[in-house]
């Protein structure tokens, strides 16, 4: 079977397949470039630091969720899935924890695209406690809306925090799965002449996706 550079070789050129190391300035080039730069950032400290921070502003104000970065990112190194998601649930459990304990001494924020509706159904659920958690990660109603509320109830933050790490925690791990297996498929099933082009073509179709579906959200909870 075909093998794929591991993260080592993939940040040393010289290890560059043939066919790429011998293409010529143009288009495919800079596909090639681009996609060699994004697997290392994958499988590098900086993808670490992206996953971390977007998790985290995600769940004040940020409106992306830090799963479709965590696809992205295994997709384009899938060997790098486990300690990506690590640092996913840590900074998103770091963000809820501190929107909480910033809500508690009265600071606030805007919540770009929550909705009056969001925030009644986020109020309703938060008389479960931290437990209300349970209701976020296929509602459509993002977490900075629970973290918001749960500022200003009585909830213990360390139960709030093993909330967020097993239903926050769980889907991103769902999401960086697929995003991994699917990046295996493609260093190791598609020719290497494909690969780049494959890799940004995912990239794309999964943004607009990713925007549609968003806006999909926020109409339904208009």
């Amino acid at each position: 079977m075909r093998t794929t550079p591991g993260p080592e070789s993939i940040s040393d050129p010289s290890h560059d397949s043939p066919a790429t190391a011998s293409t010529p300035p143009g288009q495919g080039g800079s596909i090639r470039s681009w996609s060699t730069r994004a697997r290392r950032v994958g499988a590098g400290r900086v993808g670490l630091v992206i996953i971390f921070v977007w998790a985290f502003a995600e769940a004040f104000m940020w409106p992306l969720i830090p799963d479709s970065a965590l696809m992205a990112l295994a997709f384009a190194a899938p060997a790098a899935i486990w300690r990506l998601w690590a640092m996913c649930a840590a900074g998103s459990v770091a963000g809820g924890v501190t929107g909480v304990l910033l809500g508690r001494i009265g600071l606030s924020w805007p919540l770009p695209l929550v909705t009056d509706r969001m925030r009644q159904a986020t109020s309703g659920w938060m008389a479960d406690g931290a437990s209300s958690l349970i209701h976020q990660p296929f509602s459509g109603v993002p977490y900075k809306a629970f973290v918001s509320t749960a500022g200003s109830v009585d909830i213990e933050v360390v139960d709030w925090a093993l909330w967020t790490a097993v239903t926050r925690g769980g889907r991103m791990l769902g999401f960086g799965l697929v995003g991994a297996a699917a990046g295996w498929v493609l260093w190791h099933v598609i020719p290497v002449r494909f690969q780049a082009a494959t890799h940004v073509w995912v990239y794309t179709t999964g943004a607009v996706l990713l925007l549609t579906g968003l806006g999909f959200v926020v109409v339904a909870w208009s």
